[in-house]
């Protein structure tokens, strides 16, 4: 039988593509409650992204790969082993090398997802002090969703912007911010945490990619064990934080920062007195 060249590159090309696809949607896994449903990846702790179930809106979170986390501000890329049961994703972080691991956790309630490092094992010399995933988007927009917007702001120097995103600019560099809305004209999302600094409690940051332009927010370094006279004190907090998606909560026909800020204030802390 006379081989066809083309048709059996063309067949490889198939098999190659069915196969990476098959791959792809393996790695990834799926939690959800009665309203909304959140993909992420198996091989990193990483939101790809939520769906509003009544209504099949998408919100996105962090679609490129990552690899690596940050410890006391050193970036390594650990050994991940991801499990699902129910509404949680478990994720567990082995960092030989610093003799360190880390269990982190994905839970879906309602309309929030709560993000969690439920525990760190140290069992060398080694101490965390504090803890990041860089670029770690955890929402973000595209200007080619309807309506796609950001609302934020940065305490106490009043530094804020509002807007449409497709007629915001580009940012060099990550944004320092303490309240971040980003909206769709069917969903909005907000992120509230237990980082310390009012000046850096999450980072915002519109790039140009390929066929659209994109706004993202994640959570810069929480502290986990400070340090006091140049020594590690007791351990202070383990990482947390939410992640709350909402539609037109305040039934006024639109979704807009408002809706954002009213899923920030039922999740966040409520301030002394």
């Amino acid at each position: 039988m006379k081989f066809d060249r083309k048709m059996g590159l063309f067949n490889l090309f198939v098999v190659v593509f069915l196969v990476g696809n098959v791959a792809s949607a393996a790695d990834h896994r799926v939690i959800e409650s009665e309203v909304l449903s959140v993909e992420l990846a198996a091989d990193f702790p990483r939101v790809i992204s939520y769906q509003w179930k009544a209504s099949q809106a998408i919100f996105y979170g962090q679609e490129e790969l990552l690899t690596e986390v940050s410890i006391n501000g050193t970036n390594y890329v650990p050994l991940v082993e991801c499990s699902v049961e129910g509404r949680t994703a478990t994720y567990t972080l082995t960092l030989p090398e610093l003799n360190v691991a880390m269990t982190l956790r994905f839970r879906v309630e309602g309309n929030v997802l709560a993000f969690d490092v439920t525990e760190i094992k140290e069992t060398g010399d080694f101490r965390v002090l504090d803890f990041a995933i860089p670029n770690h988007a955890l929402i973000s927009v595209r200007d080619t969703q309807a309506g796609a917007a950001l609302a934020s702001n940065l305490v106490p120097k009043g530094d804020q912007e509002m807007g449409l995103l497709a007629s915001k600019g580009i940012d060099e560099i990550p944004l320092n911010r303490t309240y971040v809305i980003l909206n769709t004209e069917k969903l909005s999302a907000t992120i509230y945490n237990n980082v310390l600094l009012d000046t850096t409690r999450l980072y915002s940051q519109t790039v140009q990619a390929e066929g659209f332009k994109k706004c993202s927010v994640w959570n810069p370094a929480w502290t986990y064990r400070p340090v006091w006279e140049g020594k590690p004190v007791e351990i202070f907090q383990l990482p947390m934080c939410k992640v709350v998606i909402n539609p037109d909560v305040n039934e006024d026909g639109k979704v807009d920062w408002q809706d954002g800020a009213l899923g920030y204030r039922q999740v966040m802390d409520k301030p002394y007195g």
